[in-house]
């Protein structure tokens, strides 16, 4: 049976970039996915970077969840809070 209750994210409200060093992000993206965080990867924003490198990105409302997540699994990351969502600063010029 379905929660009609529950939230739904979308790609609309991912505004989130996790920078990681060192890692796999598929290997990240995958480990937040079977922590049942809605996540994709994106090329980042050029207002962020002018490299084009894929980033994971996230909705800052599972903001502690994430933070817990990765700090559990010995991940070294930083959240970057866009000022838009992730299709607005993509398509920024």
């Amino acid at each position: 049976m379905y929660n009609l209750n529950k939230i739904i994210t979308t790609t609309i409200n991912l505004d989130t970039i996790i920078i990681t060093q060192n890692y796999d992000i598929i290997y990240i993206k995958n480990l937040l996915i079977q922590n049942g965080i809605f996540c994709k990867i994106f090329p980042c924003p050029q207002s962020l970077s002018e490299n084009c490198e894929p980033v994971i990105v996230v909705s800052s409302s599972n903001e502690l969840s994430i933070k817990k997540i990765l700090t559990k699994n010995n991940i070294s990351y930083e959240l970057i809070k866009m000022k838009k969502d992730i299709v607005g600063e993509l398509l920024e010029k």
